[in-house]
């Protein structure tokens, strides 16, 4: 292992508010105490996996469920004794053992397929309990490049094996099904916002089975989580506040039908922080229990033009009567005057009390060194 560094940086006790700064490709582990004082973020540089060729964008994609984790590199160039073929994508699941996440413990998920070049593979993951999910929205059907698949693996002892693959639901060039993907127990949901849909799975016997689906319009599916009954799904794409504002969906799962139904309204910032063109509210979603936090990122340049606008992320609290409303507004408190902004909330995740932010624009510690802000 290279290095394991240990921080709690930037604290503001009123708050809650913790700023972790992000230096280089990293697998990143956090460790969550009862009070803000004791809060700290360990992350190991560089080498939690075999070693991948250059481009690979290893860590494109994670998740972490328990004392397991799922790294994508979706752009693996992959060689099975021919020609070298480009962006088939490797993912690996890492074990902690003995309290420690080490660079030895860790296993390559084996697709009973070998994989054809442009799949993909590992653009999206994610992990619970025993399941595991991997989206390849590159894959082809027959000659049609980009129609996408899924594929469900299960901890089989001290495999985990492929349990099932789901192709997409469309045979239409570049419709990406698997570009996104959460699970949740014994539910799965995956986006495809190339064709503005996002699809339900459950566990039926041994089956993930089609329980439902949800076409809008825009790029709705560009971000979405599942947890305990509850969905949401972003739409960085919405103009209803203007092009590009966004918006996010919450879906509620019927415990008789196994359908999905959608909450209302949408989600939008309200008051001074209603969102704005090119805000792009929902590039990010995340829920757990009452809690949902939605990233809102603008681009780094419109057309020619670099922009200075700063991202923020938005906390939402479910009441007794499945209303959703605002709870938090969280702004980059940076002053950061580089063109290109800071990409706060281009990632999010909440689990609990706690909240994280990601700013992969950050430059305090150089160009586009990237950040992670954390909220109690």
């Amino acid at each position: 292992m290279e290095s394991v560094f240990m921080s709690c940086a930037d604290q503001n006790r009123s708050t809650g508010h913790y700023r972790i700064l992000f230096i280089g490709t990293f697998f990143i582990t956090i460790l969550f105490a009862i009070t803000p004082q004791t809060m700290a973020a360990i992350w190991l540089k560089g080498k939690t996996a075999p070693v991948v060729s250059g481009n690979s964008y290893y860590g494109y994609s994670i998740d972490i469920d328990g004392n397991y984790a799922i790294v994508g590199a979706y752009l693996h160039d992959v060689d099975y004794g021919g020609p070298s073929l480009s962006d088939v994508g490797r993912v690996w699941i890492l074990e902690k053992t003995n309290g420690a996440w080490t660079d030895s413990n860790y296993l390559e998920l084996e697709r009973d397929d070998p994989g054809n070049e442009y799949d993909e593979f590992g653009r999206s993951v994610a992990i619970s309990g025993n399941y595991a999910v991997v989206g390849a929205p590159g894959q082809r059907s027959g000659s049609i490049q980009g129609t996408g698949a899924i594929y469900v693996f299960y901890k089989n002892g001290d495999s985990w094996d492929e349990m099932q693959q789901i192709r997409a639901f469309t045979t239409k060039e570049d419709a990406q099904f698997g570009h996104t993907v959460d699970i949740y127990e014994n539910y799965l949901i995956v986006g495809t916002p190339h064709k503005h849909t996002v699809h339900f799975y459950e566990l039926v016997g041994d089956s993930w089975t089609l329980k439902d689906a949800r076409t809008v319009s825009g790029i709705f599916g560009t971000s979405v989580a599942i947890s305990n009954g509850y969905a949401i799904v972003g739409d960085p794409s919405d103009d209803t506040h203007g092009d590009y504002a966004g918006a996010a969906y919450i879906f509620k799962r019927n415990d008789s039908t196994g359908r999905w139904a959608q909450q209302t309204p949408l989600l939008y910032p309200n008051g001074d922080w209603s969102p704005q063109t090119y805000d792009r509210f929902g590039i990010s979603v995340s829920i757990d229990g009452d809690y949902a936090i939605i990233g809102a990122n603008p681009p780094d340049k419109i057309g020619d033009e670099y922009l200075l606008l700063q991202g923020s992320a938005y906390i939402f609290k479910r009441d007794d009567n499945e209303t959703w409303t605002q709870h938090s507004t969280y702004l980059y408190d940076e002053e950061d005057s580089d063109p290109g902004g800071n990409n706060f909330g281009g990632s999010v995740s909440i689990n609990g009390r706690y909240a994280v932010v990601g700013a992969s624009g950050d430059n305090e510690q150089g160009t586009n060194a990237g950040a992670a802000f954390f909220f109690i």
